[in-house]
């Protein structure tokens, strides 16, 4: 069985309550039953809380991509996203994380200040380059001769 890596925030040591507001004990499970015992399957539980909050179409793997896009927009590594999601090829990851519009501007904002900097250098080299060629057509004059003459 191939074993992901559960990162829990401190959210999650918070204890569990029931629906009476009894806390479980440490041994509930997040999508357990009622009382937080162990469910055979999170895809039921995660079908009876879409049906009650009138959710289409939404499936719990929409979850894992908004995860993973969340996680590598906050600065995270792919690599490192990829372990969390359990994934034991990179390729799988990359279709989990998803570009969102504010990203694309940023990375086309990025590439057009990358060029106008290129541009700008080229600029000053050009600049350079003219400076030292018009010193190289001045006369230079001996100091030491235009004092006797």
């Amino acid at each position: 069985m191939k074993k992901a890596v559960l990162i829990q925030s401190d959210a999650f040591g918070q204890p569990i309550g029931d629906p009476e507001g009894q806390p479980f004990g440490r041994e509930a499970f997040v999508f357990g039953d009622e009382i937080g015992r162990r469910r055979k399957s999170a895809r039921e539980a995660w079908e009876r809380a879409r049906i009650a909050a009138g959710i289409a179409d939404f499936h719990l793997a929409d979850l894992r991509h908004e995860a993973a896009s969340r996680w590598e927009e906050a600065g995270v590594g792919t690599h490192v996203v990829s372990k969390m999601l359990g994934h034991s090829n990179l390729k799988t990851t990359t279709i989990y994380i998803n570009a969102n519009e504010r990203q694309l501007h940023n990375a086309a904002r990025r590439i057009d200040e990358i060029r106008e900097a290129a541009a700008l250098a080229r600029s000053l080299q050009d600049r350079d380059r003219n400076d030292d060629r018009s010193t190289e057509s001045i006369p230079q004059t001996d100091p030491a001769k235009s004092l006797v003459s």
